[in-house]
């Protein structure tokens, strides 16, 4: 498995999981294995960060791990993480739902072996090992009204409360999820659009941030060439945790400069590359043309077997068998 070492200090902003921290927090202290969930963009990893920061504070040895599908073989899907995981009492998994359930399991026997307690995240399945009674299972929805007015009113600059019209249909509009929040907040075009509207409507809000997001990415890709577009959909493609070097073999590391500095994709933490808003991933994976997708899975294959990562998301040869 390529392990991706996950961000140390949660999200400033983490608004609205007092309860769930405290649920997870008191079943971590007891050494219970626990799952958190939720959809993507619901704050499923700034969670976790928030949970790993405080047991850290409380002077348990924690490592914090983000789990990729990209892996030489399902033995080395679970070796890596034993390396790391000697001496911590507590492991933090993100993104489980990327590896095996066989995987996941073993994980979590050999982490009771060892003594540690196992707190994992996931946007799917996580194994048989999360259908037993005594393991602890928190989920996630989207923020409540109260921590939306919050954020919205950082935005606009000024103080709004819950019934307010804007937070209201900025709610209804993301259905309180962060990431989407955070996308539609921070875009000055979308929150331009919204300000002008007389009666704030949910629908118009989506509208505005369908119209103004795809329109910008669009221009930005069409500035690229044809290298940089199939290097951009490789990126995308490959996923978020898809192995630096990996991506340095089947895109080039001058292709992928070229996509951040005019702004879609960013440095990772991890040495690699991704994109700066995960909705700008979607938006490439689906609208880029059929040749340039098929090109940049083939590269991925090619790629993938020359280094050894035999496992890899099923998408990718899916689309490969297009070339």
């Amino acid at each position: 498995m390529n392990v991706v070492q996950m961000p140390v200090d949660a999200d400033a902003r983490l608004l609205n999981r007092a309860y769930e921290l405290e649920q997870i927090e008191r079943a971590v202290s007891q050494g219970t294995t626990t799952m958190v969930s939720g959809g993507a963009g619901v704050g499923v990893t700034t969670t976790l960060g928030a949970a790993a920061s405080h047991a850290r504070a409380a002077g348990r040895r924690v490592v914090t791990i983000a789990a990729s599908a990209w892996a030489r073989s399902n033995i080395s899907q679970l070796e890596p993480l034993l390396l790391l995981v000697d001496g911590s009492d507590l492991v933090v998994v993100d993104d489980v739902h990327r590896l095996q359930p066989p995987t996941v399991d073993a994980l979590g026997m050999a982490l009771t072996d060892l003594g540690a307690t196992l707190l994992v995240g996931t946007h799917g399945q996580a194994g048989s090992l999360f259908e037993r009674a005594e393991n602890e299972h928190v989920g996630l929805a989207g923020l409540d009204r109260a921590a939306v007015a919050l954020l919205v009113s950082e935005a606009f600059g000024r103080e709004m409360g819950p019934s307010d019209p804007l937070v209201a249909a900025f709610h209804r509009a993301t259905n309180g999820r962060p990431s989407a929040l955070r996308a539609h907040l921070d875009d000055p075009d979308v929150r331009e659009a919204v300000s002008g509207m007389r009666v704030p409507d949910p629908g118009m809000i989506v509208q505005a941030a369908a119209r103004v997001l795809p329109e910008r990415v669009q221009h930005q890709v069409a500035r690229l060439d044809g290298e940089q577009q199939i290097a951009l959909a490789i990126v995308a493609l490959g996923g978020e945790t898809v192995p630096a070097n990996l991506l340095e073999v089947a895109a080039g590391v001058d292709q992928m400069r070229a996509c951040a500095e005019i702004g879609l994709l960013r440095r990772a933490d991890y040495g690699g590359y991704r994109f700066r808003q995960g909705s700008v991933r979607e938006m490439i994976t689906m609208s880029v043309a059929p040749q340039v997708r098929s090109a940049a899975s083939k590269r991925l294959v090619e790629a993938a077997d020359a280094l050894g990562y035999h496992l890899r998301p099923s998408e990718i040869e899916r689309y490969a068998t297009w070339y």
